[in-house]
């Protein structure tokens, strides 16, 4: 196992050069415009490895040629996906350290305002903040991989990793709508694509460097303040993502024993696949959309839509009986959804609240 790793490792320094190289140029040029922009680039460069560095380590598993050298390997199949996301993770921190640290030195040079004072001093800060995005890191690696290795092709995987990244947000907004109902609206619900714990965690030591700084007024630290508040949304997003980027590792390693080879380059049955994402994602743009009155207008481009994500599915425009069934049968149960919450805002159903 361990010469299984390095040889991994070996095989793809190529592209984690790079990779390395290229986050580096971002960040130490092209957004190369002080602090937040530099902070932002990195975090950028880390999000996006750690969504396609999946891909790039499993591809090798939608060639009938490469997955027959793996599987003739003296290995376990448990043990293959373990090592990759070993050197997957490997790769991610040691191309994020490098980068990092390469374009954090600029932090520390003294800047200087009119008064001849330094304008912030980071301290420790920088290093929390890339310890902390080196932990969120993993569960958003381990989310794409679950959600690329559910294919059993190039195109699926990277279908799979747009539709997964949106997967949580897009039911919180299904979600929002029956809370708002009681009164309870949920904001910033864009907190839940995949990628934002990221985002979200640079703010705040964004503005916690901020907040250090010697031209800071009442209105600077009132609105950096409000970067570095802590709340009950984010920790939700946060333990979310976790949940599901360690299930996602945990789901990915288990289920490979289930995979069959000559399924390769074939339509992805995983029910986490088509077979799951295409109603799911047209349910809910059915229900909101009648939800705001738009249903007449909106159904037949829907479910043409659909349509369409079936015939991706089966690789024809016959889509065949069941697929059939389950389109008509979404449609409809969209529509009765939207009708019931439009009958309860009405209040023809009046629930108190206390």
């Amino acid at each position: 196992m361990k010469q299984y790793f390095l040889y991994e490792c070996k095989k793809k320094l190529p592209a984690f050069a790079a990779f390395t190289i290229i986050s580096l140029l971002i960040c130490t040029t092209v957004f190369d415009f002080g602090l937040e922009t530099i902070m932002a680039a990195q975090t950028i460069c880390l999000g996006v490895m750690a969504v396609l560095l999946p891909a790039y380590f499993f591809s090798d598993f939608y060639s009938k040629k490469g997955v027959d050298f793996y599987y003739s390997l003296p290995v376990t199949r448990e043990k293959l996906v373990i090592v990759k996301i070993l050197a997957g993770l490997t790769f991610l921190f040691a191309s994020y350290t490098i980068f990092f640290w390469s374009s954090a030195w600029k932090f520390y040079t003294p800047l200087t305002d009119f008064h001849g004072r330094i304008s912030y001093s980071p301290g420790l800060y920088p290093l929390w903040l890339y310890l902390t995005n080196l932990a969120l890191s993993v569960p958003l690696f381990g989310y794409s991989t679950f959600a690329f290795t559910r294919a059993n092709n190039l195109l699926d995987g990277f279908v799979h990793l747009v539709a997964y990244t949106l997967l949580v947000y897009t039911l919180m907004e299904f979600v929002s709508i029956w809370l708002e109902v009681g009164k309870v609206f949920l904001d910033d619900k864009h907190f839940f694509i995949s990628f934002e714990t990221l985002d979200q965690n640079t703010i705040f030591w964004q503005g916690k460097i901020q907040l250090t700084g010697s031209d800071v007024n009442e209105y600077t630290e009132k609105y950096y303040s409000y970067k570095t508040i802590i709340t009950p949304l984010m920790i939700a997003t946060i333990v979310t993502q976790a949940v599901l980027g360690l299930s996602g590792l945990a789901g990915t390693i288990f289920s490979v024993r289930f995979q069959k080879a000559e399924n390769l380059g074939g339509v992805s049955k995983s029910l986490f696949s088509y077979r799951f994402l295409i109603p799911f994602y047209l349910f809910i743009a059915l229900f909101i959309t009648n939800e705001n009155n738009l249903f007449l207008i909106t159904i037949v481009p829907l479910s043409a839509a659909g349509y369409l994500g079936y015939c991706l599915y089966a690789r024809s425009f016959v889509i065949g009986k069941k697929n059939t069934i389950v389109l008509v049968a979404t449609v409809v149960a969209a529509l009765a959804a939207a009708c019931l919450i439009q009958y309860i805002h009405n209040g023809i159903i009046y629930s108190p609240t206390f």
